[in-house]
């Protein structure tokens, strides 16, 4: 669990808690007994008093959820990425998934270089105007005239392929043994690539 969504978990907590406290008359029974301490001689001391009481119990629920998270993943039940159902076939090789992932992460410029419909010179030369204008590196291409409309167009549809989509441009992979592996996504994957079904 990041610490993005773990934040996002404790202030939900807390938040509902807090809700909860002020406007349900019946709340759970450990808030009614802290509804009657009155441990403070004013009503503001109290109300600081709950607020800190269910602040420190929504993070224990926040660490105990994070806990659960990290000992869910550990013993590895998740549905596992097609990436790690074609290897665990044996339908392609660890270096042929690590080949295919990479070239999922070229960025448009790359793309165009490695399609040679611009040079690297031309692209470097455009990530220079980008970075003084910062606009859109596909808009420079074409405003310099390295790259026209079409260009742009094919480089952005090679750039949001699929995993599968790569694989098979690559030759790696035919339709069949895709949608055999997409069937699989359903199951479950250990540490050790083992594959089962889940009822």
């Amino acid at each position: 669990m990041t610490s993005k969504s773990k934040s996002a978990l404790f202030f939900g907590i807390f938040a509902s808690s807090i809700m909860m406290y002020f406007y349900l008359p019946n709340f759970p029974v450990c808030c009614e007994f802290l509804k009657g301490l009155n441990i403070f001689s004013r009503d503001y001391g109290d109300v600081i008093f709950i607020t800190l009481a269910l602040g420190v119990a929504a993070y224990a629920l926040t660490e105990l959820a994070a806990a659960g998270t990290q000992v869910l993943r550990r013993i590895g039940w998740k549905k596992p990425r097609v990436g790690r159902i074609l290897v665990a076939q044996g339908l392609i090789t660890p270096a042929e998934l690590s080949d295919a992932l990479r070239e999922q992460k070229l960025r448009l410029g790359e793309v165009l270089v490695q399609g040679r419909r611009i040079t690297a010179q031309q692209k470097t030369q455009a990530l220079k105007v980008q970075r003084e204008k910062g606009r859109r590196i596909g808009d420079i291409l074409r405003e310099l005239g390295y790259a026209s409309d079409a260009d742009i167009r094919w480089a952005l549809h090679r750039k949001n392929r699929r995993l599968g989509r790569i694989l098979r441009d690559k030759g790696l992979l035919t339709d069949y043994e895709l949608v055999c592996a997409l069937s699989l996504k359903s199951c479950r994957i250990d540490d050790h690539g083992r594959i089962y079904a889940v009822e």
